[in-house]
């Protein structure tokens, strides 16, 4: 089995970069990349999901209502948990349409269905979404901010964030994600672009949503809550551990 995180950019067209994430049933990262269309996300689902795999995508994979808010957007609001009201009128107006509903389609195609429960430890092909900011509320409980603020804001949250996921599963995290040395040089380097920044935040966003449907694969409902249905929405999320 391999497990494989997206965070998907949004826009339908013109596409900005998702950061992917494949790692195995040890929890050991195999594979990054950083790439804009649907088929390189697809060409990389491919070369790692040749058997089983559970793909998690930080995205909305399925949008009923035209405005407001899904069901499993207030359940996760009663958790104390923000999130965007992702509804129809507004991901068509502000990215031209549900981005991942489309890329479901596509990874049908492919043998990878859309399932809420898939049985865990078993051969399974399938994508769940993920919101990785709830997990990391429960792996974390204080989250350090790594996307908002001043580049050495920014800089100093990513190395936290870095360090702390290492601390809960040390074999997630490799070198070529947010590495020291490189956000060093982001530090230093007073002219370095933003979207250096972005990448790196963009691709421990994928580390979670892969590590959030291994946990899932492993554990179950010991460690994860499938808040929703597959009907009108719904977000894979972590427990407290027992």
């Amino acid at each position: 089995m391999k497990f494989i995180g997206i965070d998907l950019a949004w826009k339908v067209e013109p596409k900005s970069k998702t950061a992917l994430v494949a790692i195995d049933k040890s929890c050991s990262l195999i594979a990054t990349d950083y790439v804009y269309t649907d088929k390189e996300i697809l060409e990389f689902i491919k070369r790692h999901c040749s058997s089983g795999c559970l793909v998690g995508v930080d995205a909305p994979l399925v949008v009923r209502n035209k405005h407001g808010r899904r069901e499993c957007e207030r359940l996760l609001q009663k958790h104390g948990i923000p999130s965007y009201p992702a509804n129809r009128e507004w991901l068509t107006r502000a990215f031209g349409g549900v981005r991942g509903e489309i890329l479901v389609r596509k990874l049908k195609k492919l043998g990878i269905e859309l399932k809420a429960r898939p049985q865990p430890k078993t051969f399974a092909k399938a994508v769940m979404e993920i919101y990785p900011y709830s997990a990391l509320k429960f792996l974390l409980k204080k989250i350090p901010k790594y996307k908002k603020g001043k580049k050495k804001e920014r800089v100093k949250g990513i190395s936290d964030l870095r360090e702390a996921l290492q601390k809960v599963q040390p074999s997630l995290i490799a070198g070529e994600i947010a590495s020291e040395k490189d956000l060093r040089e982001q530090e230093r380097e007073s002219n370095a672009p933003a979207s250096l920044l972005k990448k790196a935040a963009d691709l421990l966003d994928a580390a979670v949503a892969a590590y959030t449907v291994f946990l899932y694969w492993k554990h179950g409902g010991e460690r994860c809550e499938v808040i929703g249905s597959e009907e009108e929405g719904f977000i894979v999320t972590l427990k407290d551990e027992p």
